[in-house]
């Protein structure tokens, strides 16, 4: 039995309508951290403010203000998810114009197990 479920935003023919547990918490923090400021109608409060930063340089120092970001949506935004937080980082990559985001976590309700979400932030 499933302890979590979200409706799966790109079902695709003879898929479920529906993903549980960790595929439901990886496509929460998809949906958070690709959501732009004010793009939710009722809940314009709810966006990782990555925008701006991804038109910065692509070095080590936007890298730690997109983590400073990334980390604080995360907070907010998805109380399933317990971030273990000396594994959480962004690395830059220059030639892709891009930053790989790297989130190592727990989820509540699914105890003594530890998940990595690995995602690409692209201009």
């Amino acid at each position: 039995m499933a302890v979590y479920s979200d409706l799966n935003r790109e079902p695709c023919y003879g898929e479920a309508p529906l993903v549980t547990d960790i595929e439901a918490i990886y496509q929460s923090i998809d949906n958070i951290l690709s959501t732009k400021k004010g793009e939710r109608l009722f809940l314009p409060e709810f966006y990782a403010d990555l925008e701006n930063l991804l038109f910065e340089p692509v070095d080590d120092i936007t890298s730690m203000r997109i983590l400073d970001a990334v980390l604080d949506a995360i907070e907010r935004w998805e109380p399933r998810v317990q971030l273990l937080y000396p594994h959480c980082e962004v690395n830059p990559l220059p030639d892709d114009n891009a930053y790989e985001v790297v989130l190592v976590f727990r989820v509540v309700g699914l105890e003594g197990q530890t998940f990595e979400y690995r995602g690409l932030l692209r201009r």
